[in-house]
Formats: structure tokens, sequence, C-alpha cells
């Protein structure tokens, strides 16, 4: 799919190798100096991954009596198919006289049974390839070209039919038609390789996707630019599924100690060593001739290539680097994930066991593992067992992996590949850098001290001198890129030339074969000799194309221009002075996050904002300045929401900050595809919201363990008009107050509706979860019997459409709020005083807190909490204390960085506006959708 064999010159194809076995069995190719062309295969690009995975041959062979035996069968065939020229009869000016009649062409035209094959069979794969990827959360945000960017383009079966001026031009169309179908057919079987079809399609067509045997059939291969895809690289799932790998070896990638294990010469010492031991014996590294020589690189990388001369082994790591107080994520290499830990103690325990480092960044800290040892049988199960028959293969390739333990349940462990598959881009290591393990753009790579690597922020300003996206990198040393033609960006729609008699056919070959590797990929390198197709015609022309075997590039001129224009746009977004995507008009009038849109008619001069993924763009760039997008953070695991109480309940968020920050979360965080997930990640960044039902439905949902005499009793009293606190009492303060605290806490957390301290965000959530981690875990079991049985929530009148209605949820008191915060009432002789700070005084002192638990925060409430629960510092503290408190841990190189002020809200209002107008309120939770819909302020 990517060139012809009449494209590669003689000398090439004499030297290139047939089928050599120096790699990894049946999968790997190297691409020597000598030799830059596979026959088959593509050039790797995120945004059409899934070419190397088309069929490259058929299945059953031969038709059988003119019928398909195999419906793909027509793919294959060697033969032309059936073009035919036709001719009308026309009559000249004087219409009665016969003797005018002349016969007239009228075009060359593809055998209609085989068009009409070939344009329904189109139309039907690429229809389950939209089920597919309408039903697969993961790949709807997929992590390196948005939503659905990487779906294979719908072939226009139109152009089949039509006429053709040449015989040569309804072939090249007929040769268009078939790799198009192969290219839907490459990314149905990827599909395949990485997750279950899961109900996502019809009866007959999961029959019909199946009976195609797309991953039994011999694939096309992928080509690697080691230098550039390594981190995307995954060879053990192509092994596994006999995807052919090739990659260019230079002097470059042999002076590289990263890549050793991939070298030639490593490779032809493993085969050899398997040779003499007849497949019986595990070859060892150890064993081989060079390994002296070879030693100090395989040490020095991991098998993902990841340079470990920064990690640390074992207990070489300081025991001083790890904070009770902090908050810790694994990054495993072998999961292509991270985690958070819950307890420090854990990831003490795993430096013991892993190599690694730790790094403080500003929103945690991060320890990086670069190695998964086997398990311990009391260790939990991540892994499944290898496919059978591929345990011997691939013995050297990495550490065997571990099923799960006795009396595990393996349906709830995903694979690695799938694992991989989903987040390969999330967390790919790059040459030189650490994660960014925060932000899993492409664009956005963080540097060993967590530093975000700076931009241009004007037009026409010199590149940096590392390119912002690892795919816009053309290697200087590297031949095979330049042979292989351009990259294009994602959604350019490859121009097929148009040909005509004097036409090279060598040339013509290598120019259409270019045209339909290059795909949708960014181009970097426009030369001479360019095809362009004018847009709105299908008239087609080709410029001559220079005297060379490489053949030209192909690319669209005009689209060279609005690339070019759209990266300097990109450029000017991303460092614009005031933070803003676009400069916003200041007489937009917007009074808050649940008002009307605004007419465009009453504000003119707001920019249109063109389309998703510029919004998407835009709000990112916002929410940067005001909270932390962050998809590591992420919601809770194992949290099942009751959806019976969710499709009656709504939300309610009256905090304008919380409201627009979930809205961002929905927009930018991957991984999101519901409005549970976007609670989740509010819960756990602590913003403020609620979740009401109807007073009329409250009653529905009482259910729950059965309530004894006594506790009834006290839950009466409890929940009657007038009850009282009983509240903490000074007597001498330290331990003995504290032990008071503890003792009427433990009480209050044991309370139905404690969740409602979960629903007020911020410092009062911290501190409810900090003594009671299972409050989350009731709260989305659904409302408490505070609601359900005896009617004491929080209560309020919503409209909903044209009637209103009493909703009600979950409540604390005042006096449970005091007791919560610590407080102890002052005398005429002291002031009021507090264990843990007041909400209003960390909110308005502090510059971490700014409506949410930001890492700053976060940081600063766990060291308190360390110095409560395990230095055992009790110290009750007045309001006065707690504001010096906080300004003395904000100063000089504490400072933040960015303190979110109210214009930075009122812009995010804005442009929430023109993107994704928030119409939470009032409406059921469950008829949320997230993705949401696109809709521009002004539209035509």
């Amino acid at each position: 799919m990517n060139a012809q064999p009449s494209d590669i010159p003689d000398r090439l194809l004499a030297s290139f190798p047939d089928g050599p076995e120096l790699l990894m069995p049946r999968v790997n190719e190297v691409l020597l100096d000598d030799c830059d062309f596979p026959k088959k295969a593509v050039l790797y690009h995120p945004g059409e991954h899934y070419l190397g995975w088309a069929p490259s041959a058929a299945l059953y062979g031969t038709p059988l009596g003119g019928a398909y035996n195999d419906p793909l069968e027509f793919l294959f065939s060697v033969e032309d198919v059936d073009v035919h020229s036709t001719s009308t009869w026309v009559y000249g000016e004087d219409s009665d006289d016969p003797a005018g009649e002349s016969r007239v062409f009228a075009g060359y035209y593809v055998d209609s049974e085989w068009a009409a094959h070939a344009t329904s069979l189109a139309e039907k794969l690429h229809g389950l390839c939209s089920k597919l990827a309408d039903g697969s959360v993961w790949y709807r945000r997929s992590f390196w070209t948005g939503a659905r960017g990487d779906l294979p383009p719908k072939y226009d079966g139109s152009l089949l039919g039509a006429p053709h001026l040449t015989h040569r031009d309804a072939l090249t169309e007929v040769d268009y038609a078939k790799r198009s179908i192969l290219g839907t057919l490459g990314y149905l079987a990827w599909y395949l390789s990485v997750a279950e079809l899961g109900g996502k399609l019809d009866p007959a067509e999961d029959e019909y996707l199946r009976s195609l045997r797309l991953l039994e059939r011999p694939k096309a291969g992928v080509i690697y630019d080691l230098g550039r895809d390594f981190h995307e690289a995954n060879f053990l799932h192509l092994a596994w599924n006999e995807v052919p790998v090739h990659y260019r070896w230079t002097d470059v990638e042999e002076s590289d100690g990263r890549f050793r294990r991939l070298s030639p010469s490593y490779w032809a010492e493993y085969c050899s060593l398997r040779e003499s031991t007849d497949g019986d014996d595990e070859v060892r590294i150890e064993d081989f001739p060079s390994y002296a020589k070879w030693r100090g690189d395989l040490e020095r990388y991991d098998w993902f290539f990841q340079d470990l001369r920064a990690g640390k082994r074992g207990k070489e790591i300081n025991p001083r680097s790890f904070k009770p107080g902090w908050e810790y994520r694994i990054i495993d290499f072998r999961l292509w994930g991270a985690r958070t830990v819950t307890h420090w103690e854990t990831i003490r325990a795993y430096s013991e066991k892993f190599k690694g480092s730790i790094a403080q960044t500003p929103y945690g800290t991060v320890c990086t593992f670069f190695r998964q040892n086997p398990r311990s049988p009391q260790e939990p199960a991540m892994l499944r067992e290898r496919p059978e028959g591929h345990a011997n293969e691939l013995t050297d390739f990495a550490t065997a992996e571990i099923g799960p333990a006795e009396g595990e349940d393996e349906v709830f462990y995903e694979s690695t590949v799938r694992v991989r598959e989903m987040a390969k881009n999330k967390w790919a290591p790059r040459p030189g850098r650490t994660f960014n393990s925060f932000d899993g753009r492409l664009d956005s790579v963080g540097t060993t001290t967590g530093a975000r690597k700076k931009r241009r922020t004007a037009r026409g300003e010199a590149a940096p001198s590392e390119p912002s996206s690892s795919y816009g990198e053309v290697r200087s040393h590297s031949s095979l890129m330049e042979r292989l033609g351009p990259v294009h960006a994602p959604g350019f729609t490859p121009p097929r030339p148009a040909l005509s008699d004097t036409t090279s056919e060598v040339a013509l070959t290598s120019e259409w074969a270019r045209a339909i590797a290059s795909g949708s990929r960014a181009h970097t390198n426009v030369r001479q000799g360019v095809v362009s197709i004018s847009s709105g015609s299908s008239k087609r022309q080709r410029a001559e194309s220079p005297d060379s075997c490489e053949g030209p590039s192909v690319a669209g001129e005009s689209f060279a221009e609005e690339f070019a224009e759209a990266e300097r746009a990109r450029e000017v977004i991303e460092g614009h002075p005031t933070g803003s995507a676009i400069p916003y008009q200041q007489d937009v009038r917007m009074a808050g996050p649940w008002t009307e849109r605004a007419s465009p008619r009453e504000s003119p001069d707001v920019e249109v904002i063109p389309d998703r993924a510029t919004a998407v763009l835009q709000v990112e760039q916002w929410a940067r300045k005001v909270t932390e997008v962050t998809p590591s953070i992420g919601g809770y695991a194992g949290l099942f929401w009751d959806l019976t109480w969710l499709s009656v309940a709504v939300l309610v968020c009256d905090d304008e900050r919380s409201a627009l920050r979930m809205k961002a979360y929905a927009a930018c965080t991957p991984g999101v595809e519901s409005i549970t997930d976007v609670m989740e990640i509010a819960i756990r960044f602590g913003l403020p919201f609620e979740i009401y039902i109807p007073t009329s439905r409250a009653r529905d949902f009482a259910r729950g363990r059965p309530v004894g005499a006594l506790d009834q009793d006290t839950l009466d009293a409890l929940y009657a008009p007038g009850y009282r606190d009983t509240l903490l009492t000074f007597g001498g303060g330290g331990a003995v107050l504290y032990e008071q605290y503890r003792g009427l806490l433990n009480a209050l957390l044991r309370r139905p509706h404690a969740i409602a301290f979960i629903y007020a965000g911020g410092v009062l959530r911290f501190i409810a979860e900090a003594y009671d981690r299972r409050l989350v875990h009731r709260l989305v079991e659904g409302p408490s019997l505070q609601v359900t049985e005896h009617m004491a929530g929080r209560t309020r009148l919503l409209r909903r459409g044209s009637k209103e209605e009493f909703f009600v949820t979950d409540r604390v008191s005042n006096s449970e709020v005091s007791l919560l915060l610590g407080h102890v009432a002052g005398t005429k002789a002291t002031n009021d005083t507090w264990l843990w700070p007041p909400p209003e005084v960390m909110e308005s002192e502090s510059l971490y807190m700014r409506g949410y638990l930001s890492g700053g925060a976060y940081r600063i409430l766990s060291n308190l909490r360390d110095d409560i629960m395990t230095k055992k510092k009790y110290i009750w503290r007045t309001r006065a204390d707690w504001k010096e408190y906080f300004r003395n841990g904000q100063r000089g190189s504490f400072a933040p960085a960015v303190v979110p002020s109210k214009p930075d809200f009122d812009e995010g209002a804005r442009l929430f506006e023109r993107t994704f107008p928030i119409k939470w309120m009032n409406q059921n939770i469950v008829d949320i959708a997230i993705p949401e819909d696109f809709e521009p302020l002004a539209r035509d």
C-alpha cells in the first residue's frame, strides 16, 4: 500500500531479502542502507495507524464458478477490471438530415457490476467502522487525534461510475477504490485486535464482520522510524497478530544504544543460538558472543527504550523522599498507565522492588518505575497470560506475563495489549524526556524538571529548535522518509492525480502510490512535482514530475498554504499574551453560566469559532489558567452510580467557577464519556455541587439495611426540629480535646446525611474523606435517610419547562460544619479557635484555594493531616493565626505561578457561551450527553 514494485530500482529489488529471519519470527524486517522499500508496508503515522493492518492477500484463493468465494477476493486480483469505452450518435445542425449523423466518444467506464459491488462494500464497511467508533469511548476520545480523528475516509463511489477520459484513468480509479476499501478493512482488523464487539453491531453485521476473518489474513505491514515512532510501536501486539514490522537501520541507530535489542546483529546472534538449541532451551542474553560489548547498552535502556540512568535501584531511594502527606501516582511502563496510590507506605514498598525515580511536580509527586518484576502470589493480578503458541517465541522479548491468582476473576483484568493501545500516547516516553504525566497532548512535552516546553508567542517567529510535535519532524539522515514522501495532517484527503495518454506508467504509479501512502499526514516538505486538485471540481491536474526514480512528492498546494496558516494560527492561540485563544469583545453581555445566550445580532463583533477541534483547543488553553486539567487525576475507581436515582435527579451547581471547571473537564479530559465521569472528577478536585431529586419521588429511594429500634430512635431525634449538636469545649486543649473531637466526629460521619460533606467540596470534603473514605461510595448509592425517610434535607424550588417543582437533597447544618472543623467557641477572654482551617479563611487568604482543591491546596491540607494524624500535633488556631499560616506558605518560591481571578472566569463564561453552552441546570442527569455538542454562538 506504499509503493509498487515498478517504483523500486532494480538494484534495490535485487538486494531485497526474501523473507529474512533476522528478527522476531515472521514479523520484523530491517531496512538497511541498500534497501529502502518494503513491498507492501505503510509508513506509520498515528492518524492512520490502521493501514498496516490491511489484508494483503485473499483467504480462499481464486473465485469458484465466477462467484466470489471470498468476498474480498476481487481486491487482490491481478487481472484488470473490465473497462469499456462508449460512444453516442449525434446529429448535425440539420436534425432532419440523417447524413449529418456522427459518432462521438463518450468516455471509458468501469464494469458496472464491479463498480456496484465495490461501492456497496465500501459503504457497508465504513458503516461498521462508524458504529464501532460511536460505541467505543477510548477510541472516540482518542489521545492522539481527538474525537474520531483516525476513522478511515469514506470512499465516494460516484467517481467509480463516472466516465473517464482514458483507459488508464479508469484503472487508476479502480485501484484507488481497492486501496480505500483495504484501508477500511485495516481499521476493522486493528479494532478486532484490541477490543471486543460487545453488542455494538447488529447480529447480522457481527456475523458478517467475523466471516471476513480479518485477523487470519496476511497483513500489509508497517514501517517505523525508530527515532520518531518508537514510543508508538507495540511490538508484542503486532507480533501476536502477525503484522509485518519494518524499520530502517543506519549508523545512527547502530550508535544509539537505545535500540540495541532491535539491531540486525543482535537478532542474528539470537536466531543462531535458537537454532543451535533446536528451540528447546531458553536463549540467555549472557550467552551472546557480543554480550560484553552490548552489556552497557542493554543495562542502560529497558525494553521500551527509556534511559534508566536517572533511575535508582531499590533501597537506594532516600526514605526521606517519601512524605505521608503527599499524593503519589505510579507510572508503569509495562501497563502504559498510571494509578493513584492511597497510602504512602505502598509507594515506599514499591521502591524496594522496582527501579525508579521520584519527582515533585506542581500537581503532586510522581513515582516513575522503569520495570515491573514478576509479582508474588500476594500481589493482585494485572496482566493476562500470553496467547497460546507465543510463549516460546518471545521468551527473550519481555518478562513473562503473570495471569490472575487463584480465585481471582480474570474477566475484570484487561490485557496488556488493550491497555497499551488505549493509553499509549498518553504515557509515551520521548527521547531525552521524562513523561509529561499530567498532559496527554503530543505537543506538550514535559522536561526532566517538569517545566512545559516554551512555545512561540507571535506569528512569524522562528521555529524552536525542537518541533512541537514529534510527527512533524523528518530526520535528515533518513532517506526512507524522503523516499516515502511528505507527511500530511489528520483529516487531509489525498488527491488523486489526473492521467493523460502521455503519462509515463512508472511515474504515474509512483505519484498515485505516494498519494495513497500519504493519507492524512502533516505536510512538512513540499517539493516540486506537486499534484493539485481544485476544490468543487472533478477536474484533476498533474504537474510534470522530475526525472527521478523516487517520483515526486504529493500534496495539495492549497493545502500546504492552509496547513502553514493553521500552524501559525495555533502558535498565536497558544502564545497569546492574554492567555486567550481569541481576544473577546468587552461588550458581550454575560451575567453567568445559567443565563440565556446572547443573540448574534446583539454582539456582532464576536468571532465565530469554526469547528469543534478549535473550540476544544481554546477551552483547554483557558482551562490551564484556572484549573488543573490533568487526565491522571481522574475520578474514583470502583464507583457504581445508581442509574435509577440519576434518572430523576438533577445537577445543581450554584458556584459559577465550579460550573465552568466542570465544563472544562467534560471538554478536555481524555476518557470522559459521561456526566458521572465529570462528577467524579469534580469530587476529586473538591468542586461544590449538589444532586437534587423531586420531593414527590423521595420515598421511592428508601432502601438500605433495616434500622434497629435504638438506631431509629436516634435518627428520629436527630432529624426532629430543634435538635442541637454537642459542641467542643476547650477543657485544657491538646490530646484531651482531640479525643473529644474524634469521638464526636466519628458519630457525625456515621450519620446518613454525612455524604453532604462531599457535596460541599473544598476543605469540608477533604476533612470528611480523611476520616472516612467510604463517604464517596455512600454518596453514589443515592440520597440518604434524611431525604427518603425524614424529608429533612435542603429543599429548593426549580423550574422545569413550564412548571415549578420542589426538589430535595442531603444537607449538613452549620453546627455539624463547625464540629467537622474542630471549632471551639471563644469566651470573653479568648477567641474562637479551629483545628482545621475555616473554608472562608482559606478561600480568601490562600492563593492556592480558588474554588477547588488545586495541587497546592491539597498539599497544604495533606501536611495538616500529617501533623494531626501522624505527628499528633494538635494545634487549635484563631482566625488570625490561620491567615498568617497561609500567608507564610505562599511567599517567594512557594507562590503559585498562576492565581485565577474573576476576569479569567468571565472570559471562560464567554468562551463556553460560544462553544459548549451550559445546559446542565434542571436537566435529568442521565440525559446530559458527554461529549457535548459543539454550538457556536453564530451559525449560518
